[in-house]
């Protein structure tokens, strides 16, 4: 308390926004370089392959939307949308 009323020093709190209470919390650990696997070819697919693969995807999206991670949910989403559209010929409806 001398050093502080000596240099002026007036003590305060620490303020911090949510977001970066959230960000500490949620941020992944550093990981080593993820080598790029190529994306299988859903046209050559069998109709169970596809399906099997299909339930794989929305298994993982619904997944990462409970654990609050809505980028990777989205991500997910939007690939199971355009496997549909490229395999089916499907447009999903918002």
């Amino acid at each position: 308390m001398a050093y502080n009323a000596a240099h002026g020093i007036t003590p305060r709190g620490v303020t911090k926004g949510v977001k970066d209470l959230i960000d500490g919390v949620h941020e992944e650990p550093p990981t080593r370089l993820r080598v790029a696997q190529p994306e299988p070819r859903y046209e050559a697919m069998s109709q169970r392959q596809l399906a099997r693969e299909l339930r794989t995807l929305e298994k993982q999206m619904l997944e990462c939307a409970r654990n609050l991670e809505f980028e990777k949910a989205a991500a997910l989403r939007d690939r199971l949308a355009e496997i549909r559209r490229r395999v089916f010929g499907v447009v999903p409806a918002l």
